[in-house]
C-alpha cells in the first residue's frame, strides 16, 4: 500500500492510545515523496529544557514513495512515535537510537508482537514500486578493464564531478544521459563520483527513452546529431 494521510493519521491515533497511553500531543502529519527516510520527526532543536514541551512547531513525516505492505507502514509510524515520545518526555538518550530508544522499540515488539527496527532495508519489489519521476542526470562510465558503472548525478555538482572522472587514468570515456525513468530511481542522487557497475544489456534496455547529453563550455544540453 501506498500510505494516506487518513491512514497516517488513523494509525497515530491507534498506536498513541495502545503504545503510548495516549500522552502524545496530535501534531501535523504530513506526507511526504522522500525516499531516503519513509518517516521522521520533525522538531526543534534547541529548545530550552526549562521549558514545557509546546508541539507547535513539530511534525511527523510519512513517505508515500513506496508500495510497502500496511505493517511495515505501521512499524514506521510507531518508529517515529517513539521519537516523538522521547523528545516530548526530555527523555536523555546517547545518540538518535541509543538505549532509550531501543528499550522502548524492544518493549512494542514484545509486547504488540511488532517488528519495528532502527533501519528499514527496502527489498527489491519495494524498490520497483517507486515510479515517481524524478530527473535523473545520468553519467555512465566505461572502464579498462571491461566494467560499465552509472553515476545519478545530483544537478549542481555535474560540471564537478564530470571533471573528477576525466583525472582517472583508469576511464575509458563518458557519456551523459537525462531521463525520468523511474527505473534509475533505484540509484541515489550523488554530490560525488561514486560509480555502481551496471550490467551493459541491462543499462542499454533502460537508456532507450532516455536524452543523450553532453558538456559544452559548462553547459548541460541535449547532444547535438
Amino acid at each position: 500500500m501506498k500510505v494516506t494521510f487518513q491512514y497516517a493519521l488513523q494509525k497515530f491515533n491507534e498506536y498513541n492510545q495502545l503504545c503510548f497511553d495516549n500522552c502524545l500531543p496530535q501534531i501535523p502529519i504530513r506526507i511526504s515523496n522522500s525516499r531516503r527516510a519513509l518517516g521522521m520527526f520533525v522538531h526543534p532543536r534547541n529548545y530550552p529544557e526549562s521549558a514545557p514541551r509546546g508541539v507547535g512547531e513539530c511534525s511527523l513525516r510519512i513517505s508515500c514513495r513506496l508500495d510497502l505492505p500496511p505493517n511495515e507502514v505501521d512499524d514506521t509510524i510507531i518508529h517515529e512515535m517513539i521519537h516523538y515520545y522521547i523528545w516530548y518526555e526530555k527523555l536523555k538518550d546517547t545518540s538518535s537510537h541509543g538505549p532509550i530508544f531501543r528499550k522502548i522499540m524492544n518493549q512494542i515488539n514484545t509486547r504488540y508482537h511488532r517488528n519495528i527496527s532502527i533501519s528499514h532495508k527496502c527489498s527489491a519489489e519495494e524498490i520497483s514500486s517507486d515510479t515517481y519521476n524524478r530527473n535523473n542526470y545520468i553519467c555512465v562510465s566505461r572502464w579498462r578493464n571491461g566494467e560499465v558503472g552509472i553515476t545519478i548525478c545530483a544537478r549542481t555538482k555535474i560540471f564537478e564531478i564530470n571533471r573528477i572522472f576525466k583525472t582517472i587514468p583508469d576511464l575509458l570515456s563518458l557519456e551523459w544521459y537525462w531521463s525520468r525513468n523511474p527505473w534509475f530511481n533505484k540509484y541515489p542522487v550523488s554530490r560525488t563520483s561514486k560509480v555502481y557497475k551496471i550490467k551493459p544489456d541491462e543499462l542499454v534496455t533502460n537508456l532507450s527513452t532516455a536524452t543523450p547529453c553532453e558538456i559544452i563550455n559548462n553547459i548541460f544540453q541535449p547532444k547535438s546529431h
